[in-house]
């Protein structure tokens, strides 16, 4: 039985996307950009008065890389001051007042190519690049979330332009695309928690998860062309410039789906940290009026477009099977492949007739190194319901964003072969992601102390910052400084401080801190000297028992001290004189000679050898020996002067003018 051919018209599928208008088939534009607004002034008395409005204008463009300004007229007259154009008015009668900014910009379609591998994390970034990857009350790349899901998306990897590629496109595919939320700016955090937003939350939450692993991005306003829900016109828009270590500041647009480019109808007009800085600021200055303003109007019009761009990607299709059953699966399969000596990103779109069914998404986002080559797969099923009576043609088309395309089509045929889904996912399951990836621990840990050389008594302050340099979520830390210890988690590029106060109980030259989990130990020695209080002793202590009260007498002992000890300011006190004690190594002989009997009193005379001393932070240290002499036999006389010399001495003593020199031998 014969039967009859049926050709399907390729009908496009309504692909979700921002900027559909193909920018990229011209080398340049020429763009006149107006941006405009009104003030109207509300009386609130008949005796008003307005001596003076200001508007600060921060949104106008400016030469960069990809722009040129070619003219720019402010009405009224402004001034360009500090950031912004500078709009004044003095002593209005007026209700209302206009300005504008008007301004011709050569817009050319170009990237700013990176051709090598540049290494991630990134390490060593400049002090002047740091505030671009710092948190901001909106930008909350320090939320626990934000960062355990940046270092999801990056670990494996190694190659910084991957990670901001990965990072770009969960935010596209994350986010859904909705006007009512335009207005109000909301924190990275709300957006990732309700996934619904506008081109200022998109750019919002790519920012945090890129600053959450250490990556400086600037979020970027301007205006570029729409034609979502018919727009068709040039609106205002956000986008990020993301740095590269010795490349610069590249553009990405997470909205648009331009990774790494923009096209050419994107036109910068300011760049900030944050994505609550004001576009526009109002001053007035006057009695009895309140003021009304009108928001900011844009409109942009391409007055030319040169130029024939040359496309960067090719891409061939094909199919598994040229004829199959009706009702079967069907994969089709794109190479595409980098014809450019730098990377390049692109938004590829699968387009079918409504009869076939697509099984995963028509839309896939791919990033390609310098001359690489990718295959990229969609698995479709013929309709089970269409007539066995005829032989059915699908043509399909595979289009980028850059709207390059090839068209192919296959056949469907009853009683022809026919495939199952698990076939074909099988099929393609032998493309493993994980294959490319090189994982590494690493943990970059650098620790301080408030001191070199402490005391075993003495707490040792250690402040420690630890960085992972790895591309892997490093979860339960562990910091110890000897038995004290601290627990943190730490994302890709994250940098955090832990602090030790520490008492050791023994001497050592050197401390070990420690950071480890089950995937990495990372040791960290400090010559940190901890030593011994200074210890002295007195030993071998010889003098006369018994005395007469004319007799001269003399004390002898050794003073040793140990071998780590740093005794200094060493003085003897005996018998309420002081002698200091000079040229000391571990061990010494005192002599005291030339002691005079009659400093004693009559009887027992119960002393004592003391010895004071210091370490180097100025602590005292005491020690002392008792020693016992008899002074015997005293007349009236003797007993006085011995009684006299007594309170002498003592006084001496008192105010510190008892240092005598002793005999050393």
């Amino acid at each position: 039985m014969k039967r009859g051919i049926a050709i399907l018209l390729l009908i496009v599928i309504n692909v979700i996307s921002v900027n559909a208008q193909n920018f990229s088939a011209f080398d340049e534009i020429n763009l006149n950009l107006n941006i405009s607004s009104s003030l109207k002034i509300i009386p609130t008395s008949n005796n008003y008065d307005i001596s003076q409005i200001n508007v600060n204008l921060f949104l106008y463009p400016e030469d960069n890389w990809q722009q040129n300004v070619l003219d720019l007229k402010t009405e009224p007259n402004a001034s360009l001051n500090d950031g912004s154009i500078l709009f004044q008015w003095q002593n209005l009668e007026e209700q209302k007042i206009d300005f504008q900014v008007t301004a011709n910009v050569k817009v050319k379609n170009k990237v700013f190519p990176i051709r090598d591998k540049i290494s991630f994390p990134i390490k060593n970034l400049p002090d002047e690049l740091k505030v671009w990857t710092r948190p901001t009350e909106k930008i909350n790349s320090d939320d626990s979330r934000i960062i355990r899901l940046a270092s999801d998306l990056a670990e494996g990897e190694d190659d910084l332009f991957k990670v901001v590629f990965k990072l770009a496109n969960f935010t596209k595919n994350y986010i859904r695309y909705d006007l009512a939320f335009a207005g109000e700016v909301k924190s990275a955090l709300w957006i990732l928690n309700n996934r619904n937003g506008v081109c200022g939350d998109f750019s919002s939450l790519f920012m945090a998860l890129t600053r959450a692993l250490g990556i400086p991005i600037k979020y970027v306003v301007g205006v570029a062309y729409t034609d979502f829900e018919d727009a068709n016109e040039f609106v205002p828009h956000a986008w990020t410039e993301v740095y590269f270590p010795n490349e610069g500041w590249i553009p990405f647009d997470p909205t648009y789906g331009e990774f790494g480019y923009i096209d050419i109808s994107h036109v910068k007009l300011k760049e900030s940290v944050d994505v609550d800085n004001p576009s526009v600021h109002y001053e007035w200055r006057g009695k009895n009026f309140d003021i009304a303003i009108d928001k900011l109007e844009f409109k942009g019009q391409i007055t030319s477009e040169t130029g024939i761009y040359v496309k960067p990607i090719s891409i061939e299709t094909s199919v598994e099977s040229k004829i199959v059953d009706i009702g079967s699966y069907q994969l089709i399969t794109a190479i595409i492949k980098n014809l450019k000596d730098y990377y390049i990103t692109d938004q590829i779109n699968l387009f079918v007739p409504s009869e076939i069914k697509l099984i995963n998404p028509a839309v896939q986002v791919l990033y390609l190194e310098p001359g690489q080559e990718k295959t990229l797969y969609w698995i479709v099923q013929v309709d089970e319901i269409l007539s066995p009576k005829y032989t059915y043609t699908f043509p399909y088309t595979i289009k980028t964003l850059r709207d390059i395309s090839a068209t192919y089509q296959f056949e469907s045929v009853p009683g022809s072969e026919s495939y199952t889904l698990l076939e074909l996912q099988n099929k393609i399951s032998q493309i493993d992601e994980e294959k490319e990836k090189v994982y590494s621990s690493n943990v970059e840990l650098i620790c301080t102390a408030t001191q070199d050389e402490i005391y075993t008594f003495e707490p040792l302050e250690v402040n420690c910052k630890m960085t992972n340099v790895g591309n892997q979520y490093l979860e339960n830390l562990h910091v110890c400084l000897s038995r004290d210890c601290n627990f943190l988690d730490l994302g890709i590029g994250q940098e955090k401080e832990t602090k030790f106060k520490t008492v050791f109980n023994e001497s050592r030259s050197s401390i070990e801190i420690i950071a480890k989990n089950n995937l990495i130990t990372k040791v960290e020695i400090l010559d940190i000297k901890i030593i011994s209080p200074p210890i002295m002793r007195i030993k071998d202590i010889e003098y006369p028992l018994e005395l007469n009260f004319n007799e001269k007498y003399k004390l002898s002992f050794k003073l040793s001290k140990e071998k780590l000890s740093d005794a200094q300011d060493i003085f003897i006190h005996y018998n309420h004189k002081v002698y200091p004690v000079n040229d000391f190594s571990l061990e010494k002989e005192i002599m005291i000679n030339n002691l005079k009997a009659y400093d004693l009193v009559e009887g027992d005379n119960n002393l004592k050898i003391f010895i004071e001393y210091k370490d180097k932070r100025g602590n005292k240290y005491t020690i002392s020996e008792a020693v016992t002499l008899k002074l015997n036999h005293l007349n009236i006389w003797q007993k006085i002067v011995s009684k006299v010399n007594y309170y002498l001495n003592l006084l001496s003593s008192a105010v510190e003018n008892a240092y005598i020199s002793p005999i050393y031998k």
